[in-house]
């Protein structure tokens, strides 16, 4: 207890602790409180705050160190820090607060929680000069997510954006990271918006919408206070209309129409935006197999849909030629609008288009992206846990994507597998796949596929390669994804999938983990949208446009 010597508060302290000592000698019988032990938490904390000097705060602290039991006391320090991230919003009045918190924290997690806030809140989270470029808990504060917002317009003047379809966020990361403002986004998936707003502090919350794409308006997704037109629109649309019942669909003249197939409705509703919008220009990313079947013909009607107003031009990508650990083939639609560039949109929308086919930067391996994780177990680790110091060289990426400057890892979690699954597991070298533990082990027992059709069902990844592409199956079953260190004998978690798709550290992913596997597998892998972004502006100022 701090005495302010001079002031006479020592003699009053000196005072209120000799008293309290006589009370509780003469309630307890002995200088002790280990007769409250048997009490009920009510019952000690009447006792304590009857003493003379103990308030509430004091009387659950020694509730909590002394009697063991599973109270929490809520200092300054814990109130600042959980008003700050948002648990509580802070009262004029420290009992009010108190209250809220005991309400609030589960009791299991009482001593843990009090300790490391007490701590975070001293050492890090300080009343007058807060150290936010050393927390962990950025993304979650409102002092730093509020400065951002708030940033002068001069230090966000790039070209704005709109993403439609923008899920987790991967596309509005890596274009974020080119220099472009984020103006709007949306998606119809809650988890995957609430985890857009948590790693998007720069974006106004109110134009981050949640809501089925058909019910969204141009007025939903642009400020009316903004002038000049959007800059660019990205997006990426399902399109489920690839069998012989898409080729059935026929317009008014009697051709086939992609557009028209009510399976893809979202890739019509994207048109719809586009035409609305007006975009200076379009983006729409999607799976490989639109260039592919039909001989290409769906390509065709893509590329027509999108050039009302627009030079479009169309191009497949490896993302592991733009720096990222995974082999993963996309298709590119780019549309440079006419009405804004004249003359000079075909020529840019070429130029771009040469630069995506022709861009060579072959990313890390799977070593490279993963290895410096913590080591798991199956049904192992946390969606919050300590970073363990590590020995030995990080690599380039592993120490771009924070693993030399982050104290806690997001995300980390190991499903559980069945005793048949590690048995399997444990029968697979790196590179092999369940085909071949039948064929070695005589393991066909301890497979629940058939392994004459489903070869890669059970899949253990090579550290010296890049990844095969993550999916948004993982969110099923992993077993196309075991861990690529048999000591390791288990499948990915959604921070190493999330590595493995080129999400930093700090990037943190909301929701149940079959949600959180669903967001990383159908992501833009941020480094991709960041070098689309860049080539694109580069393109437009080399053709005399200001961006």
């Amino acid at each position: 207890m701090k005495l302010l010597y001079g002031s006479g508060l020592e003699e009053t302290r000196t005072q209120d602790i000799r008293e309290a000592l006589i009370r509780i000698k003469t309630e307890m019988g002995e200088l002790s409180l280990n007769p409250l032990m048997p009490s009920t938490n009510p019952v000690c904390e009447r006792f304590l705050t009857s003493l003379p000097g103990v308030g509430t705060k004091s009387a659950r602290c020694l509730m909590m160190y002394t009697l063991g039991r599973k109270t929490f006391p809520a200092d300054a320090h814990c109130i600042r820090v959980l008003s700050r991230i948002g648990v509580i919003r802070k009262s004029r009045d420290h009992r009010e607060d108190q209250e809220k918190l005991a309400d609030l924290v589960p009791a299991n997690l009482a001593y843990k929680l009090h300790v490391n806030l007490v701590a975070h809140g001293q050492e890090i989270c300080s009343a007058a000069n807060p150290r936010c470029t050393k927390c962990p808990l950025t993304r979650f504060c409102k002092t730093p997510r509020s400065q951002i917002l708030t940033a002068p317009e001069k230090h966000r003047d790039g070209p704005t954006v709109v993403d439609l379809f923008c899920g987790a966020g991967g596309t509005s990361f890596g274009l974020a990271r080119a220099g472009y403002r984020i103006k709007a986004a949306i998606d119809n998936d809650s988890w995957a918006c609430q985890t857009y707003r948590l790693n998007h502090p720069e974006v106004d919350p109110d134009r981050i919408v949640c809501k089925d794409i058909h019910e969204v308006r141009a007025s939903n997704l642009l400020d009316p206070k903004a002038t000049g037109p959007v800059d660019l629109l990205v997006g990426g649309p399902p399109c489920q209309g690839f069998s012989t019942i898409g080729a059935r669909i026929r317009g008014a003249n009697g051709e086939k129409r992609f557009i028209n197939d009510p399976r893809n409705e979202l890739y019509k509703e994207f048109v719809r935006l586009v035409r609305n919008i007006k975009p200076r220009v379009v983006v729409m990313e999607n799976v490989l197999g639109l260039f592919s079947l039909k001989n290409g013909y769906y390509r065709d009607q893509i590329l027509q849909d999108l050039n009302h107003g627009y030079a479009t031009r169309a191009v497949r990508v490896n993302t592991h030629a733009f720096a990222v650990p995974q082999r993963r083939l996309r298709a590119l639609f780019v549309g440079i609008s006419g009405a804004h560039f004249g003359d000079k949109a075909d020529v840019i929308v070429t130029n771009i288009m040469e630069r995506l086919g022709s861009f060579r930067n072959p990313g890390p391996t799977l070593s490279q992206a993963i290895a410096d994780l913590p080591k798991l177990d199956q049904n192992d680790g946390g969606e919050v846990c300590r970073k363990p110091t590590r020995r030995g060289r990080l690599s380039a990426y592993a120490l771009e994507m924070g693993a030399g400057s982050q104290t806690v890892i997001f995300n980390h979690v190991s499903r559980p597998l069945n005793i048949r699954d590690q048995l399997l597991y444990g029968l697979l070298e790196p590179g092999e796949k369940g085909h071949d533990a039948v064929e070695k082990h005589g393991a066909r027992h301890l497979m629940v596929y058939r392994d004459d059709i489903f070869h890669d069902k059970y899949r253990r990844l090579v550290y010296e390669k890049p990844s095969p592409t993550v999916m948004a199956h993982m969110a099923k079953d992993g077993h196309m994804f075991i861990h690529p260190d048999p000591d390791q004998n288990r499948s990915l978690t959604v921070r190493e999938a999330a590595r493995i798709q080129s999400f930093p550290d700090d990037f943190i992913f909301y929701g149940p983990r079959t949600y959180q596997f669903q967001h990383v597998g159908n992501a833009v892998p941020p480094r991709l949208a960041e070098r689309i972004g860049a080539i694109i502006r580069q393109e437009v100022v080399a053709a005399g446009h200001v961006w």
